[in-house]
């Protein structure tokens, strides 16, 4: 996980004390140029040009960085986009974030839409929606809540629990978004609880497999729970 911001040596650099008192404020429509801020503020529709540095960063309505961002606190209601890549302390997201070049976050929850054009990297993650990650996402702990479909290439953590709504699946049977449910090429990690989920590989250490589930090939190594509404193609207990 190089790219987290918050670690010695990983590259991100919090905006100088030169600029502590620097804000950012759009309201209605508006754009401006980067750069270094203390606190940036957007409601209505805001545009930034170049990369944004900000100790503190909330947008409500639609906002568009043409750059990267590199925020130590981050708070939105609405739609962001990020050409760039988003690096994060902490943010919290109700509704879409998209992000062309990757993500890298120490705490992130998205409600709602999640994209990320390459990896998701971060410690702890709490989703609730769909997402579509372009790369890994990797987590120390990953909690996902299936309320629309839900894909990325591999999934690596410590721990994930992935469950979904009854409510929510009943509603999707009426719409055209497709089922909610999670999919992966490989899903790996020490505890895994997995729900509605669809890879052709799961290896960990703890492994419950859940209803709605369709897994080609699980390995694990200490223990492996199957839920009678699941389908497993091959079980191989790792070191027998």
């Amino acid at each position: 996980m190089s790219m987290k911001p918050w670690k010695e040596g990983a590259g991100f650099v919090y905006p100088p004390a030169s600029v502590r008192g620097r804000r950012l404020k759009i309201m209605g429509t508006g754009e401006s140029l980067g750069g270094a801020f203390e606190t940036v503020g957007i409601m209505g529709e805001g545009i930034v040009h170049g990369d944004l540095q900000a100790e503190e960063f909330k947008a409500m309505g639609s906002c568009r960085v043409n750059g990267s961002a590199d925020l130590r606190k981050g708070r939105i209601q609405g739609e962001l986009t990020v050409e760039g890549s988003l690096r994060a302390e902490v943010f919290k997201g109700l509704g879409q974030l998209m992000v062309r070049d990757g993500i890298a976050a120490g705490r992130l929850k998205v409600q709602g839409h999640l994209e990320s054009g390459a990896s998701c990297e971060v410690d702890e993650a709490e989703l609730s929606g769909g997402f579509r990650i372009g790369g890994l996402l990797s987590a120390d702990r990953l909690d996902i809540n299936l309320y629309a479909p839900c894909q990325a290439k591999e999934i690596g953590c410590d721990r994930i629990e992935v469950k979904r709504s009854r409510i929510m699946d009943l509603k999707r049977r009426f719409t055209s978004t497709g089922p909610s449910v999670l999919k992966a090429e490989l899903i790996e990690g020490d505890e895994l609880r997995l729900s509605y989920t669809e890879a052709a590989v799961v290896r960990g250490n703890r492994v419950m497999i859940g209803p709605g589930c369709v897994i080609g090939r699980v390995e694990y190594a200490q223990t492996l729970e199957k839920s009678p509404g699941a389908f497993v193609g091959s079980e191989i207990k790792l070191g027998s």
